[in-house]
């Protein structure tokens, strides 16, 4: 049987056709001890269309794979993922009865909007229901000010009123 090496991969319906290939070039990941690499593709596969990411995840990934004595808290997960890059952003809700901010346990990965798309603009006339309108979708329902994309140089919001053909008169 003979195989075709250049044949384009079939995924199923709703999986991410994703892969920055220069990620193994970057210093920042190269700094990351493996077990955090694997952890950081982990979660870029488990994110949403907008790299929002549910940390609740890392946790039952972590009883699959490490011994229970070497698990990692949040603290330092963040701690190690942050120190030499911003990678994670923690997403926050206000707290109905306090007021406060209230971390949600969802995470924004900094640099996904870079890695899916980096074409540095987004707007919802154009981008109606490619992948971008999910990441438009995904700020948007999780409350992520579009000036904080690490990456996103200029987006529109509002959609542009459809004019009404004139009905031709008898």
């Amino acid at each position: 049987m003979k195989f075709d090496k250049n044949r384009k991969l079939v995924l199923a319906t709703g999986e991410k056709q994703f892969h920055w290939r220069n990620i193994h070039s970057q210093k920042w990941y190269k700094s990351l001890p493996f077990f955090y690499r694997d952890m950081f593709r982990f979660m870029i596969d488990k994110s949403d269309t907008g790299g929002v990411f549910d940390f609740q995840l890392l946790y039952n990934w972590q009883e699959e794979n490490i011994e229970a004595d070497k698990f990692q808290t949040s603290e330092e997960i963040f701690e190690t993922f942050n120190r030499h890059r911003d990678l994670l952003r923690k997403l926050y809700d206000i707290d109905k009865k306090t007021g406060e901010e209230v971390w949600s346990g969802l995470v924004l990965l900094e640099d996904y909007y870079c890695m899916v798309c980096g074409h540095g603009t987004l707007n919802v006339n154009i981008h109606k229901s490619s992948y971008d309108k999910g990441i438009i979708n995904s700020y948007t329902k999780h409350g992520i000010d579009f000036k904080t994309i690490r990456g996103l140089n200029a987006f529109n919001l509002k959609y542009k009123k459809k004019k009404k053909k004139a009905s031709k008169g008898s």
